[in-house]
């Protein structure tokens, strides 16, 4: 089991934030920044990845070679931007490093690395101060991450992820795969206990449905019972909260936000 240091990860991040004087989304010039680290960005085509980092140690420079393939910009951010984190973080574990849109889904302590090079990239992007600035009056809901995810040029997961851990509601995000529970964050005032990871969804979500029955889950939130997703609710059938799902099928996962109603 490797042993992770977000807190190394998010404190070289905001050294960087630092040394640019971000203020504001737009001045976040990742390709500059990751140049001017050592970094070099290059797109090509890529076999059984997504992105390629190389480092060259005698020079400690490395170029992060991104898929053409992919099309959103604000994945091609994001995977540059957790390129350089492996960079930042790991250049003395190897050489090189191929990463898959799967390790950019890996919020949780898995076996590796790739949570720690998540970790950095989301606080490079999304520099914590800015971000939760930009939430204010933002509800939970993908409807308020897209925009987001729009403001920073960012991926909808890692701006997900970002808004469950500093905004401004009590919330939680839950990833799904095979209609099993993956791993999910929730914000520091959720007061509630998550079903574990590994566990069944529940046929009456909207993640279940989805896993279940191959109903793509309605793009606005949805009143569920809050045994759907939570431990220990003692039978109270009269406790509903609000769902909203988004089904990734290139990927195999379904992105799940929770809210009190």
């Amino acid at each position: 089991m490797v042993f992770h240091n977000f807190t190394m990860s998010i404190r070289i991040a905001r050294e960087i934030t630092q040394e640019f004087y971000i203020s504001q989304p737009s001045h976040i010039a990742i390709e500059e920044i990751a140049a001017y680290r050592g970094v070099l960005k290059h797109l090509a085509i890529l076999e059984g990845c997504d992105a390629r980092l190389v480092l060259n140690s005698k020079y400690k420079t490395g170029i992060a070679t991104i898929s053409s393939a992919i099309i959103e910009e604000g994945r091609k951010r994001f995977a540059l931007a957790h390129e350089l984190g492996h960079f930042e973080l790991h250049k003395n574990n190897k050489q090189i490093w191929t990463c898959t849109e799967s390790d950019f889904l890996k919020w949780y302590h898995s076996n590796d690395e790739e949570p720690e090079a998540n970790a950095f990239a989301g606080e490079l992007l999304m520099p914590d101060e800015l971000f939760r600035r930009h939430c204010v009056g933002k509800k939970p809901g993908f409807s308020s991450v897209s925009e987001l995810t729009e403001l920073f040029h960012t991926s909808l997961t890692s701006t997900a992820v970002r808004y469950t851990e500093i905004g401004n509601y009590p919330c939680a995000l839950i990833a799904s795969r095979e209609g099993k529970i993956s791993w999910f964050r929730v914000s520091n005032d959720f007061n509630h206990r998550l079903l574990s990871p590994g566990a069944k969804l529940n046929p009456y979500s909207c993640a279940g449905d989805y896993f279940y029955n191959h109903i793509i889950p309605p793009h606005q939130p949805e009143q569920v019972e809050a045994g759907c997703w939570l431990e220990n609710t003692n039978g109270n059938d009269g406790y509903f909260l609000y769902e909203e799902s988004i089904a990734m099928p290139n990927y195999g996962v379904v992105l799940t936000m929770i809210w009190k109603k």
